[in-house]
């Protein structure tokens, strides 16, 4: 679904067949997006005379079964062999020495881990304590982020009528997630670090904190319990009034943990300084605020889902999702697994998505990535092996046929079985002392 607007005549009939087929639906999603975004819409003749311009892909994608359309500007595919107009070639890897203003190291990998170091040392400081969390994320977040108008010229797409030139960051440069992390790493820090935090008023979001019922005395005894060591002694300021909170954020999505005394202190300083660096409400009241209350969860919770895992702070294990469970077995059902005489072949990008998905529930199951090591390396050698140009490939992906030897069909069944709908079942649940860095019991 692509229009290519490096070359594209001014006539809205130069959309895609797909794109076109979509149009009324991209036409609404704009129109909502348009709430939070910052645009500049010009007649789309003019992009001719913009200097500097580079117009970039305009997409739509659909997720999984979700209906609703997904616009995607997208900077970094070229159109042709000779195309020399992607923008995020003009943008410098991260990490390059000398060039770290243009695009800044990020650390937000890290924040689950980060998350689980956390609550392994709330749990050492506070070992009959409930720990209770809720999780929050800035809403259109990188377009609170503003392009220099030199700059914005570099993301302009167009659409129909319309040369688009966005005011805000958009998602999908390459340099997106650094500018934005600069203020959220500077949110998260003011929130960890503001002294005297409990002088600070609180913000309206923060007063509509329920809290679940208080664990009776027999059921606090049975709290899973960290174990100190060299890397992990429990928090600073565990008995003052002010004691020591953390905040890991990846991009937009932060969670905050404490105990059932200092939660509610703790989300109020993530509202408090999410709207000190992104605006409070009654600064864009055409627009919605930057922790958005239409999205706001009210009741903190034992059990949290943040970055696609639920964390139990009462069993201190990190959990696979039953719906990421169920996903992955329709997947495998389409192996047709369970016949004697399964089907011949399978696609490249049906046994990718299985790989994918597999991939990221082995965070707490590495016994998936044993049980398919087979069918990766088999798959990586095919890849290897594939040849032609780019729309024979993609066709490849889509259409050519794989033989799937017995040992692999073996494996997949193996792992199909596991994937029950117990949520503490073992195979796709990890206590958080074997996630995060420790020292060696034993050597």
């Amino acid at each position: 679904m692509l229009l290519d607007q490096r070359n594209c005549p001014q006539s809205p009939s130069s959309l895609s067949p797909d794109l076109a087929h979509e149009a009324h639906q991209v036409n609404e999603r704009l129109r909502k997006e348009e709430k939070l975004a910052y645009h500049i819409l010009l007649p789309r003749f003019l992009f001719q005379f913009l200097i500097g311009i580079h117009l970039c892909l305009f997409r739509i994608a659909f997720r999984d079964d979700d209906p609703t359309a997904r616009l995607c500007i997208d900077p970094s595919t070229p159109i042709s062999s000779t195309d020399d107009g992607n923008t995020n070639k003009q943008i410098p890897a991260p990490r390059i020495p000398g060039r770290f203003l243009e695009n800044p190291p990020i650390f937000y990998g890290t924040a689950l881990i980060r998350y689980l170091i956390w609550l392994w040392n709330l749990r050492l400081s506070y070992p009959t304590e409930d720990i209770l969390q809720l999780a929050d994320d800035i809403s259109a977040a990188f377009r609170h982020i503003l392009y220099h108008p030199t700059l914005a010229v570099a993301f302009d797409s167009v659409w129909k009528t319309y040369v688009v030139i966005p005011a805000g960051t958009i998602f999908g440069a390459r340099n997106s997630p650094s500018f934005y992390m600069e203020a959220g790493e500077a949110r998260a820090h003011l929130a960890m670090h503001m002294p005297n935090a409990a002088a600070i008023p609180l913000e309206d979001l923060a007063t509509k904190i329920v809290s679940p019922p208080r664990p009776s005395p027999a059921t606090a005894a049975t709290f899973a319990q960290a174990i100190a060591d060299s890397q992990h002694s429990g928090i600073a300021r565990p008995h003052g009034n002010d004691p020591e909170r953390r905040l890991p954020s990846f991009v937009d999505n932060s969670a905050s943990a404490h105990t059932r005394q200092h939660i509610r202190m703790c989300i109020n300083l993530s509202v408090w300084a999410a709207r000190q660096l992104f605006g409070f409400p009654h600064e864009a009241p055409s627009r919605p605020p930057c922790v958005n209350p239409t999205k706001w969860l009210t009741l903190v919770k034992f059990i949290l889902k943040f970055l696609g895992f639920l964390i139990d702070t009462c069993r201190m294990l990190v959990i696979w999702p039953l719906n990421k469970r169920d996903k992955l077995a329709k997947l495998l059902d389409t192996l047709s697994l369970k016949q004697s005489t399964p089907a011949v072949g399978s696609s490249p990008r049906q046994l990718a998505r299985i790989l994918g998905l597999l991939r990221h529930g082995t965070f707490v199951a590495p016994l998936g990535i044993l049980q398919t090591l087979q069918l990766q390396f088999r798959l990586n050698d095919l890849v290897s092996k594939a040849c032609g140009a780019p729309q024979q490939q993609q066709r490849w992906w889509g259409s050519r046929r794989l033989h799937r030897p017995d040992i692999i069909m073996r494996d997949l069944a193996s792992l199909w079985a596991t994937l029950d709908q117990d949520l503490y079942n073992p195979r796709w649940c990890r206590l958080i002392g074997l996630l995060i860095p420790r020292d060696p019991t034993a050597h």
